[in-house]
């Protein structure tokens, strides 16, 4: 392999955590041939087995990306939703405003006194909801 495409495969090697003879192998198969030092060399998988196996490289690299851009916008959600719910809290301490939603809009209430007791942002039965 050309020393991009080693590149390419270490990182997905290290992101995948998978460090296994097969995989590298696989890797190797996968490789187009201008990428390969030694150019085109005759290969043993079948069309179908490389095509599903570049398939999966590509659909990898997407769910990678995705995974990196909610990675990074993790932290500002994060304090943004602390601060909304600071901000909730302190508008039920109005007892007026409680009255009045309690009165005209319970559903309202219902939703913001939720939010208020909200102690983490990962649910703690979150297994329970996917069966």
């Amino acid at each position: 392999m050309k020393p991009f495409r080693q590149i390419d495969v270490a990182h997905a090697m290290n992101n995948l955590e998978n460090h296994s003879g097969k995989f590298a192998l696989a890797m190797l198969e996968t490789t187009p041939d201008d990428q390969l030092v030694d150019g085109p060399k005759e290969r043993k998988a079948t069309s179908g087995t490389v095509e599903a196996i570049q398939r999966l490289e590509r659909e990898l690299a997407a769910l990678q990306a995705d995974t990196k851009a909610i990675e990074e916008n993790y932290g500002p959600d994060s304090l943004k939703l602390v601060v909304i719910k600071s901000y909730v809290v302190s508008l039920l301490d109005n007892a007026r405003l409680v009255r009045w939603l309690a009165q005209f809009r319970p559903d309202y209430l219902k939703q913001l006194q939720t939010i208020a007791e909200v102690k983490t942002l990962i649910p703690v039965n979150a297994g329970d909801k996917a069966a």
